[in-house]
């Protein structure tokens, strides 16, 4: 996956919202972390692979949270955007409030 996102980055330059690196990349030094402690015993246990599984849930319901609230937010802050048609113009078609 490195190599083909390198080739990628090399052929035109990948954009990349700050965001998106604030968030991510400290939840994948985190995991990489936590991984490489589990299995300084020499492998993973049920258990462990069971956390990460959960860990990897939570995050995954995190950011589906997270992209719903963004698109209600941009939804309700779109400037112009019209909430309920109002009727009752004089060509008879609906306009907006």
């Amino acid at each position: 996956m490195l190599f083909i996102l390198g080739v990628s980055a090399l052929i035109t330059p990948l954009v990349v919202h700050s965001q998106i690196i604030r968030q991510e990349v400290p939840i994948m030094i985190g995991a990489s972390v936590l991984l490489a402690v589990m299995i300084l015993d020499g492998g993973l246990s049920r258990w462990e692979s069971v956390f990460l599984l959960a860990l990897l849930v939570a995050y995954l319901v995190f950011l589906v949270r997270q992209s719903r609230a963004s698109l209600r937010r941009s939804a309700t802050s779109m400037p112009g955007a019209c909430r309920a048609p109002a009727h009752g113009t004089a060509t008879g078609r609906p306009r907006c409030c």
